[in-house]
C-alpha cells in the first residue's frame, strides 16, 4: 500500500499537481500519517469541538484519534 500511495504521488508530482499541502483522505490514511497531517489547517478547530463530547462517544467511530 505504501508503495502504491509513493507511485501515486511521484506520477501526481511528475503531472505538475502541487502536493506539498496536500491532505491525506482520511479513510485511504495509511498508518503512521500524523493527525496532524490529515486534518491540515482544521486541528485546532477539532480540539475546540471535542470539548463538546466529553464522553468521547466519537472516538468510538474510527481508528484515527483527536488527542487534547
Amino acid at each position: 500500500m505504501r508503495l502504491s500511495a509513493a507511485s501515486l504521488v511521484k506520477a501526481m508530482t511528475q503531472d505538475r499537481q502541487d502536493l506539498r499541502n496536500a491532505v491525506p483522505y482520511v479513510s485511504y490514511a495509511l498508518f503512521g500519517i500524523p493527525v496532524e497531517a490529515m486534518h491540515g489547517e482544521n486541528q485546532d478547530r477539532l480540539h475546540e469541538i471535542k470539548k463538546y463530547n466529553p464522553d468521547d462517544v466519537m472516538g468510538l467511530a474510527g481508528r484515527w484519534k483527536i488527542n487534547v
